[in-house]
């Protein structure tokens, strides 16, 4: 690869070879192009530290080139529920790495409690991921019970928060994971998959977290939180703390200048 005139910085949320859907050579394929263009990088951003950790790791990028910057968090009210049937909130694009048919198969096995879903979230990244989803929903007789919107606009979204009473998430992998942090700010009680990131945005006393793809972990951390109101008040004030918790765009940006700063006094 020829060298370049000018430093890059390289901002990374996860590596596009741990993305869902593809096959082994394909991935092995993908990591070997990250690799090589990572090399050329002066600066790497990370936004979590378990994407830091694998940069290092998987990918050779040097400690002294590695920083990591949180994404910031606009603060959310705390979400109020509906006050009927309880709303289990799921935000992600419908794509294979995001889990959302483990979690319809798990709903499926809690189908005797009381609930009702919504998926929030861009339905035409992958559409032959949304129609196969569609079709296991109908196909199970959940289409009453869990509706798809779709993307929505930020106002919209804001609604689906605060009407929300559990969010639930069981992604192969996040780089970070945007919708949780929303979710803590939320106060909202969280089941999540334990890939990637998700261990360092959501604190251990404010959810549960099951292994990506298992279906019955996923239904008895759903329908534990459902059939106990105790452990979803404890969660959701954890939840909300540490939301508050959470680094602003402000944050975001010192860190992404400290990153930075060296490049640009060597170029100036």
């Amino acid at each position: 690869m020829r060298a370049l005139r000018r430093p890059v910085t390289a901002l990374v949320h996860h590596p596009l070879a741990l993305e869902g859907g593809r096959s082994a050579e394909q991935a092995a394929a993908v990591a070997a192009t990250e690799r090589a263009a990572l090399a050329t990088a002066a600066a790497v951003v990370a936004t979590s530290p378990a994407t830091a950790r694998a940069l290092a790791a998987d990918y050779g990028v040097p400690a002294h080139r590695l920083t990591v910057a949180l994404p910031g968090t606009d603060p959310l009210p705390p979400a109020v529920g509906t006050g009927a049937v309880p709303t289990i909130l799921t935000v992600a694009t419908i794509t294979p790495r995001k889990g959302h048919g483990t979690l319809v198969a798990a709903l499926d096995r809690i189908r005797d409690h009381s609930w009702r879903a919504v998926f929030v979230g861009d339905d035409g990244r992958d559409p032959a991921c949304a129609a196969a989803l569609r079709r296991e929903i109908a196909e199970r007789g959940l289409t009453e019970r869990i509706a798809l919107t779709g993307a929505v606009t930020p106002l919209a979204l804001l609604d689906h928060y605060l009407d929300a009473d559990l969010f639930a998430l069981v992604s192969t992998h996040e780089g970070y994971g945007m919708a949780f942090a929303e979710a803590l700010s939320a106060g909202l009680p969280i089941i999540a998959g334990d890939g990637g990131a998700v261990r360092d945005t959501v604190p251990a006393d404010a959810g549960l977290l099951v292994p990506p793809g298992d279906v019955e972990a996923t239904a008895a951390a759903l329908a534990r939180l459902l059939d106990d109101p105790a452990l979803r008040k404890r969660t959701a004030a954890a939840a909300r703390r540490a939301g508050a918790a959470l680094p602003t765009w402000d944050d975001t940006a010192a860190a992404v200048e400290a990153a930075l700063a060296p490049l640009l006094a060597k170029a100036s």
